[in-house]
């Protein structure tokens, strides 16, 4: 009777096993790679631009929060991170979000530009040290917002080679937040299992509709002109995906 029935068992654990290793999720991994552009063209941190008056100006800091990244795929939505900060300007990997999800077919990215107002409610001391949101100067008391963009440069308003106009746009609070979706269809497998998506963020279209030369300031609660410009160019046209 042992003898009948050990082949059964051996067959039926096999079979089981099958089902397990078939019934696995496998995961591939997608990194979000976004690079700074001006008028078209690549720009680092402190390269010196024209602009459209003639002055002569450069960027320093250019930086954002993404919240609720989202894969669109064809058997559902993933959502794969609450929030994350891209420094535009890094050297670095600062400028990158990297995210495993699903293999599978997915046919889009969407995400928030800003910080979702359920973390925009907390402060960074709720944050352990290494936390996106952690980080005090990213965190205005005045807004009770974290900022949730920040686009500053320099420029030469007179032609002297000293760039003495401190140009700083910093965005914040919750109607500052804007949803945004990209479509790109890709997939993930077994044979291809790690995938770049490239972002172009044009700083000059950001900026339509603001005259640097003259609107160097805005970061005062209550200020939302330029604020939502800046959102808005952002959300609408100059991040692009390639």
């Amino acid at each position: 009777m042992r003898l009948l029935f050990a082949p059964l068992a051996f067959s039926l654990a096999l079979l089981l096993a099958g089902c397990t290793l078939d019934n696995k999720v496998e995961n591939g991994t997608v990194t979000l790679d976004f690079k700074a552009l001006y008028a078209g063209q690549q720009v680092a941190a402190s390269e010196e631009l024209t602009y459209t008056d003639g002055n002569k100006f450069y960027f320093d800091k250019v930086s954002f929060y993404i919240s609720d990244l989202i894969f669109v795929g064809e058997s559902g939505d993933e959502l794969v991170l609450d929030i994350s900060k891209i420094d535009l300007l890094s050297t670095g990997d600062k400028n990158k979000i990297t995210a495993s999800i699903p293999f599978g077919q997915y046919t889009g990215v969407k995400f928030v530009l800003g910080v979702s107002p359920t973390l925009n409610a907390q402060k960074p001391s709720d944050f352990s040290s290494g936390h996106p949101l952690s980080t005090t100067s990213d965190y205005w008391d005045g807004w009770q917002s974290y900022i949730f963009t920040k686009y500053e440069a320099r420029m030469d308003t007179d032609a002297n080679g000293t760039f003495e106009r401190a140009i700083v746009y910093h965005t914040g609070s919750d109607v500052m937040n804007r949803a945004v979706s990209f479509t790109k269809t890709f997939g993930l497998d077994g044979n291809n299992n790690d995938l770049i998506l490239s972002f172009d963020v044009d700083l000059a279209t950001a900026a339509n509709n603001i005259n640097l030369s003259v609107d160097d300031q805005s970061h005062a609660p209550g200020d939302l002109t330029i604020s939502t410009k800046l959102t808005d160019n952002l959300a609408t046209s100059a991040i692009k995906i390639k």
